[in-house]
Parts: C-alpha cells; structure tokens; sequence
C-alpha cells in the first residue's frame, strides 16, 4: 500500500492514549504528513481537490493586502495550512488564519488568531463544524469563523458578540462576507473566482 493510500485508509483513528498537546506536538513534528489532534482523534489531513487552494488563496490574498495597507498593522500574519493553531487540547491546521498579535517567527504554532477560515466539503463539513469549531470557540482573540464550501458558493459565518456567537449563512456569488475583526468586507464572487463552484 502507498502512503498515501496509507493516509487515506487512516485519516481519522483514536490516539494511542489520552495525550497532552505537547506529547502530540512532538509526536506530529516527526511524521511526513501533517496530522491533527481533535477530540481525541488523529486526524491525517488528505489531499484536496484543485478548488480547495484556489478558494484558499482568494481568502489569504486580499486579506493580507488589506492588512499590509494598514502601518499599523504591517507586521500581521495571514498563513495557509501550514502553521498549527493549539486550543482546548486540540492541534489544528486552519485553511486559513490571521493574527494582528507578533509572533515568533520560528514557531511553528500561531498565537492569538483573529480570523480562522475552513474550506469545506461535503464531506469534511461535519468535522469542521463539530470538534474543531468547539476548540476554535475557547480561542479568546478570535473573532471570526468561516466554513466556506468548497463545492458551492456558500459561507457559514460565526462572528463574536458580547455573550456568545452570531451566526450568517451567505449564499450565492453576489453577497458579501463581511469580516468585522478586521473591518474588511469580501464578494462572494472574488473567494470562488476561478473555482467554477456554482452559485447556491
């Protein structure tokens, strides 16, 4: 069997035992493929459709411009996929993550996200939605969190209020995704450009 057809077969299996974040950090950081750690869960992240990092870059791309315009804001970190995110004891690797905070560019851990971003399909949606938002939900700095389907042109948005989360379904290429922790408001049709996703 190759490794990846390995990978595929175990994406999602019980951890050995109940382990600490820094036993799985240590454990993760030695493996050739990227793994999270959810709910107890070690979670093999699979290869994706061509669609996932198109949508993935129209997200990272004018957020970082955005961000980058603002002196005030110039040394703010958008990163895709590759850096972990650790909450609630879970380790995650977000689509999407973007922090005003300053980080410590040898980590590979980032800290106080602001905005998280998930790229979806039909079939990851529940995950996305279950274990790994219930941990991004204890993060205090976040802000904004975004499962955008990668299969339509449909966004979940959960923005932060005082006393808990508001929720926005936006569907169709002509609405707009308005993301309040950093004051900047994204068409629908510049996230899936290039995508072919059909309108929802």
């Amino acid at each position: 069997m190759s490794p990846r057809s390995h990978l595929a077969a175990t994406m999602l299996q019980p951890a050995r035992r109940p382990w600490t974040v820094e036993e799985f950090l240590t454990w993760e950081r030695a493996q050739e493929e990227r793994c999270e750690l959810v709910d107890q869960m070690i979670r093999f992240l699979p290869d994706e459709p061509l669609a996932h990092p198109m949508i993935t870059g129209n997200l990272l791309v004018p957020i970082l411009s955005h961000l980058r315009a603002d002196p005030a804001r110039a040394h703010a970190l958008v990163v895709s996929h590759s850096t972990k995110v650790v909450a609630d004891g879970c380790v995650l690797y977000p689509d999407v993550v973007a922090s005003l905070a300053r980080q410590d560019p040898k980590a590979d851990i980032l800290a106080d996200p602001l905005l998280i971003a998930e790229v979806v399909s039909r079939h990851s949606a529940a995950f996305d939605r279950g274990g790994k938002w219930r941990a991004y939900q204890s993060i205090p700095s976040l802000v904004d969190f975004c499962l955008v389907s990668q299969d339509e042109a449909l966004v979940e948005h959960y923005s932060r209020k005082p006393g808990g989360w508001n929720v926005r379904l936006l569907a169709g290429l002509d609405a707009e995704l308005a993301l309040s922790g950093l004051a900047l408001r994204l068409p629908l049709r510049a996230i899936y450009a290039g995508s072919a996703v059909p309108s929802a």
